[in-house]
């Protein structure tokens, strides 16, 4: 189908809609662009798009935007302009979209410092830790309760041994961050993992050092330790949390265009439930793959899609060599409990650098993007349908409904961690398990805000009453698809659900 804008930044809003953004209409890097409010509920003509102009004199290219506790979608920082021309820069700006009016705004506060690629991550208090982006390497930031922003003291631009002659800083392109099972931040570059405390310290913010990750052996199925192992974590690839503490990481070479060091790309799982990571190296695949999207799906199987075997950023004049295979037009479904791979339909679109993909309140996933810069500029977007959504013989399968799921009009419902909540279905007595997916929102090949749990629920009359996990870290406070599947394995559509704060910001 055809999209208005190339979707560089994707993000499901409040009321279950896609707010977008990237370039202008004309397809044009430029501070005129404009952004999209899609309603899945209306189709997928031209009249299901709202394009809205973006008068907020913010070049929004490569910023971060996350979901509140409110329902806005916070945009923080962007590219710098100077006569009119992009500079590849921070800025210190921060906007919201309403979805109520459909009207994005400047905020009140800006960011302390200015940042262009960095990664905002919702915290178990409800404030948001922002860290890294061009111009904000110095140190991060919380945007608090009360939309102030506060400089942690943690310096993020010291350098650190990773080797016997080698120091690194922090990366500063969307460093890969997550919500831990002990409440901090867990976070990790292509050189080392760590730990941020953002409340340590009296407040000013702590950080552990947890090693660099060739430090760490693969561990084999037989429980074994290999360490003749590499690992392309680097700018290029992608991760997403699949299940409490689990971290699915994929693919990658570095910026400058090398291939994993020329070999095929692998997949980590990077168990932090523990002490000290643990992490599982998958079996490489056939070829690597440089901007690939991993998406959670409603089942907690992993759609991996898009990419290429070179990094087409570096190679953006360089012509596209079909014939070698450079283009990744197959999908996988990775499946992190079983740790197998299963070939999925093929994407008939070039998805590459900028793409994005989006698990939409229908199960479904929102493929679009790519471009600017790129081989390819993509004003046209994909619907994939998981196999879930299918019976045996190739037909659309019945699904369970849920009351008040999205476009049924009905508002979010609101829970408290660790609580139980109750959800009315006329199909209760078919349900067999239930999962919760945090909403998406993305750019660069990253979700900041995806993650994956199942939660335990028993019919109660008319309904289910569904458990939150007792851990109240596992499900870090926000907005939440709820879906029921039946006993043929058949999704509902999303009952979205807000999760408030399970605690309070001690400073």
């Amino acid at each position: 189908m055809n999209w208005p804008v190339v979707s560089i930044h994707a993000a499901i809003t409040a009321d279950g809609r896609v707010l977008t953004y990237g370039t202008d209409y004309n397809v044009r890097q430029d501070s005129q662009f404009r952004y999209d409010v899609w309603d899945p509920e209306l189709g997928t003509d031209d009249a299901s798009h709202m394009l809205l102009l973006n008068s907020t004199k913010t070049f929004l290219f490569c910023s971060a935007q996350i979901l509140l506790q409110d329902g806005r979608m916070m945009i923080l920082g962007g590219d710098l302009l100077k006569d009119g021309r992009v500079t590849n820069r921070g800025v210190k700006d921060v906007n919201i979209f309403d979805p109520t009016s459909n009207v994005l705004a400047p905020a009140r506060n800006d960011m302390t410092l200015p940042r262009w690629y960095g990664t905002a991550t919702t915290l178990p208090t409800g404030e948001v830790y922002i860290q890294g982006g061009t111009d904000g390497e110095k140190h991060p930031e919380i945007r608090k309760a009360d939309g102030t922003f506060k400089a942690l003291t943690i310096d993020t631009l010291a350098k650190i041994k990773v080797g016997p002659n080698e120091m690194a800083a922090f990366e500063n392109n969307y460093p890969r961050n997550f919500v831990a099972p002990n409440g901090k931040i867990f976070g990790f570059d292509p050189h080392f993992m760590y730990e941020i405390d953002p409340y340590g310290n009296a407040g000013k913010g702590s950080v552990k050092m947890l090693g660099a990750h060739w430090d760490y052996p693969r561990i084999t199925e037989d429980g074994k330790e290999d360490w003749e192992f590499y690992r392309g974590w680097q700018a290029t690839s992608t991760a997403v949390m699949v299940r409490p503490g689990l971290i699915f990481q994929f693919g990658g070479g570095d910026m400058t265009g090398n291939m994993n060091n020329g070999g095929p790309s692998k997949a980590t799982l990077i168990d932090i439930n523990g002490d000290r990571p643990k992490l599982f190296d998958m079996p490489a695949l056939d070829k690597t793959y440089h901007w690939s999207n991993a998406t959670v799906l409603a089942d907690g199987n992993v759609l991996v899609s898009g990419g290429s075997t070179k990094n087409l950023l570096v190679d953006v004049e360089e012509p596209i060599n079909e014939d070698a295979g450079e283009i990744n037009y197959a999908t996988m479904l990775f499946n992190p409990d079983t740790r197998q791979w299963t070939p999925g339909a093929n994407i008939s679109e070039k998805r590459l650098y900028h793409s994005v993909t989006l698990l939409l309140p229908d199960a479904t996933v929102l493929s679009t993007g790519g471009g600017q810069p790129g081989p390819v500029d993509n004003l046209n977007a994909q619907i994939y349908r998981p196999p879930y959504l299918f019976n045996a013989d190739g037909t659309l399968a019945k699904r369970p409904v849920l009351k008040g799921e999205v476009g049924s009009g009905a508002v979010a419902m609101v829970a408290e961690p660790a609580s139980t909540f109750h959800i009315e279905t006329a199909d209760a007595n078919d349900i067999a398990r239930v999962t919760l997916v945090k909403t998406g929102a993305v750019t660069h090949s990253f979700d900041m805000e995806q993650r994956f749990n199942e939660v335990k629920f028993r019919v109660n009359g008319n309904g289910l009453d569904i458990e939150l996990p007792k851990n109240k870290y596992l499900t870090p406070p926000g907005f939440y698809h709820v879906f029921a599947f039946n006993k043929a394995g058949v999704p509902s559509k999303s009952r979205m659900i807000r999760i408030n704060p399970s605690e309070k910001a001690p400073f």
